[in-house]
């Protein structure tokens, strides 16, 4: 008789204890799978940034490479202030556009955009938790072209001997951060 006790219990199903026990191993293990799946979102979308970054490094060098060409023709000085998108053949799919200063949420995170105003490119990232950046940038990375010439001065756009830099003096382009920043 003990016997058929024991398993008329059993048939009954989970106690109430046993389900609340089970609902929060679920929840831990849902929290847990949630914080890796953010987390490696955001290394996702870091390392899609260095590889459009890496792009735009690219078709630099094969605009510097044109001008070195054709010397006489563009000067090398007109690649410091230019947009660095205008030069890929495929825009990015998150690629915003020309912009003169856009207020605040007018882009949408995620997306790059040329600020016309001060002459950088401009990354909204999704993900601020793994990056550290100067507070005055508000989470957004800033890039430039900068000449850099032989004679160690480096001329960039709205400076003073902008438009009187020396080509045959010419060293490089570089595509640098405005302000340093560290993703990871």
């Amino acid at each position: 008789m003990q016997a058929s006790m024991r398993s008329q219990r059993y048939a009954r199903g989970f106690t109430l204890i046993e389900l609340a026990v089970v609902a929060v191993i679920v929840a831990i293990l849902a929290g847990t799978l949630l914080k890796r799946a953010l987390y490696y979102e955001e290394q996702a979308e870091r390392v899609s940034v260095e590889q459009t970054l890496g792009i735009l490094r690219s078709a630099m060098h094969l605009q510097m490479a044109d001008r070195l060409l054709h010397a006489n023709v563009r000067p090398m000085s007109q690649l410091a202030g230019a947009n660095p998108m205008s030069w890929l053949a495929e825009l990015p799919g998150n690629y915003a556009g020309e912009y003169a200063a856009p207020q605040a949420g007018a882009i949408a995170r995620g997306n790059w955009y040329f600020d016309t105003r001060d002459r950088t490119l401009v990354y909204l990232p999704t993900y601020l938790d793994h990056l550290r950046i100067a507070q005055e940038e508000q989470g957004a990375l800033r890039f430039r072209l900068r000449l850099s010439t032989a004679n160690t001065v480096n001329y960039a756009p709205g400076s003073p001997a902008y438009n009187h830099a020396i080509d045959n003096s010419f060293e490089g382009i570089v595509l640098e951060p405005v302000k340093p920043y560290r993703w990871f």
